[in-house]
């Protein structure tokens, strides 16, 4: 599998968040996932996963990035299992 382009048209944001391209523009409209950049008429890739992480619950607290995150919570697990 290849890695998607950072930058995706509406067929390919909606193929990669798992929609056909009138249900992801109607999430879109609905400010359930964000709008394509401005004046680019695209999609950012980091942008849809950013989102879709805190629409999740699994947005990272501010400064930290998703691995430090993981890192901090799979210590804290181990700790507890002591």
């Amino acid at each position: 599998m290849t890695t998607p382009p950072r930058l995706m048209t509406r067929a390919e944001a909606a193929a990669y968040c798992g929609y056909k391209p009138s249900a992801f523009s109607a999430h879109v409209a609905a400010g359930k996932l964000p709008k394509p950049l401005v004046g680019l008429h695209r999609w950012d890739r980091k942008v849809l996963d950013a989102f879709l992480d805190k629409a999740s619950g699994i947005d990272p607290p501010e400064g930290e990035d998703a691995f430090t995150q993981w890192e901090r919570e799979y210590r804290a697990g181990k700790e507890g299992e002591k």
